[in-house]
């Protein structure tokens, strides 16, 4: 009837299409959601509520399908921003599902910028077990590492996890211990990159003169 047409949310816009690509275009992951009070991409239309929740967890993976990966890191965050705003609140369990496999998309995908501030939120917010956060600190540590090159706070990040670790069962803590291994030994190729590009940026440019002793010490030669 009439009265249910009117209470039913207005239908969402399309997954792909100009409409998607401009506002993806238009919101740079810089600018996403700095301020947990801004919605992340209102051109989406969905509701803070389980259902508008799975909902938006199925465009997610469907956009991943497709690999529009940019858009996907978005939806992830507009996801958190309803998350905090369902009416009434999220249950604890399920926000701390949300807040993982979120953070665990994000780092599968290397957007790693979303991923940084994907898992201070759950480290912050959600009041994750020892397991979960101690594999968030793992994927924040790598996004700090990848991102800006913080490789301090990536070891500092991969040390708390390997605390955090020891209180898991047998399983899990093999699981996490080499993910720690994983991470370490990245860390360590970025490490030697570093020290690479510092090398290149120190050597000595070749002077003007023994430029022009070379091209000198060429002239008159028979060509080969």
């Amino acid at each position: 009837g009439s009265s249910s047409s009117s209470s039913a949310p207005p239908p969402p816009p399309p997954l792909s299409g100009s409409g998607v690509a401009a506002a993806a275009a238009v919101r740079q992951p810089a600018e996403v959601a700095a301020e947990a009070d801004e919605d992340p991409w209102p051109e989406i239309r969905l509701s803070a509520t389980p259902m508008g929740l799975a909902d938006g967890r199925n465009r997610a993976a469907e956009l991943q399908r497709r690999g529009d990966f940019d858009s996907v890191a978005l939806l992830w965050d507009k996801l958190w921003y309803l998350s905090r705003r369902c009416a009434p609140p999220l249950a604890a369990e399920e926000l701390r599902r949300l807040a993982r496999e979120r953070c665990e998309v994000l780092a599968l995908l290397e957007r790693w910028e979303f991923v940084e501030r994907a898992c201070g939120q759950a480290l912050g917010e959600a009041a994750l077990e020892d397991a979960d956060s101690a594999r968030v600190l793992l994927w924040r540590a790598r996004a700090r590492a990848e991102r800006r090159g913080d490789l301090a706070g990536a070891r500092a990040d991969a040390e708390e996890a390997r605390r955090r670790s020891k209180g898991c069962a047998s399983g899990c803590g093999e699981e996490l211990e080499e993910e720690t291994e994983e991470l370490e030994a990245r860390l360590r190729e970025l490490h030697e990159q570093q020290l690479e590009e510092a090398r290149r940026c120190t050597e000595p440019l070749p002077s003007a003169s023994a430029s022009s002793a070379a091209r000198a010490s060429t002239v008159g030669r028979p060509a080969p």
